[in-house]
């Protein structure tokens, strides 16, 4: 049924985003939902990105953990390659469980198959760079040196791909405060690299 107004358009969206409305009954008998449009913006909304977040530090964590084990494993087998094979099995591995555990595995049909663009396929190439840099760079260079230069031309690429909207993200200009946050994360791993 179509939204006749702001507090039907809004429990439309709560019901799309799987909230399930708990009506009060208002002074006249009729039941609203007046408390959860109160509540709501500043509950789920923040909730929701606390939890991206969070996900984000858990995956900055492990980006400087996984060159330990990584570059051990080569190490210990004398065979850097074969480390790498280990680490794409393994992960492939982690996320078909995951995808199955948690039901959101499932293949695009061919005419959505169609319609991605070539390069997209692609991404596991430079899958395969970030783990040589770690079999191969990460023991030399140390974890923080090695962490904090690939985090930081991380930075410095990702505001020339917000900027022109490159390779599939939104465009995001690079303004005065993002350009500035690049040069102060350089002088970062400038002084990590030096003491």
């Amino acid at each position: 049924m179509p939204a006749s107004g702001p507090e039907d358009a809004w429990d439309n969206r709560c019901r799309e985003e799987g909230f399930a409305l708990a009506p009060a009954a208002s002074c006249s008998g009729r039941q609203t939902t007046d408390a959860l449009h109160v509540r709501k913006p500043f509950s789920f909304q923040g909730f929701r990105m606390w939890y991206l977040y969070g996900f984000a530090m858990l995956a900055g964590l492990a980006n400087a953990i996984q060159p330990g084990p990584n570059s051990t494993l080569a190490k210990a087998s004398s065979q850097p390659f074969f480390a790498g094979l280990v680490v794409v099995v393994v992960s492939g591995a982690a996320l078909l469980v995951t995808g199955l555990v948690s039901g959101c595995l499932s293949v695009p049909s061919y005419e959505q198959a169609t319609q991605i663009p070539w390069w997209a396929w692609c991404g596991g190439i430079l899958g395969t760079v970030l783990t040589l840099s770690q079999l191969f760079i990460a023991p030399k260079l140390g974890a923080a040196p090695c962490l904090g230069t690939l985090v930081t031309v991380g930075v410095l690429a990702s505001i020339v791909l917000d900027h022109y909207g490159w390779v599939g993200f939104e465009v995001h200009h690079a303004t005065i405060g993002r350009v500035l946050g690049g040069v102060l994360m350089v002088a970062g791993v400038a002084l990590v690299a030096l003491f």
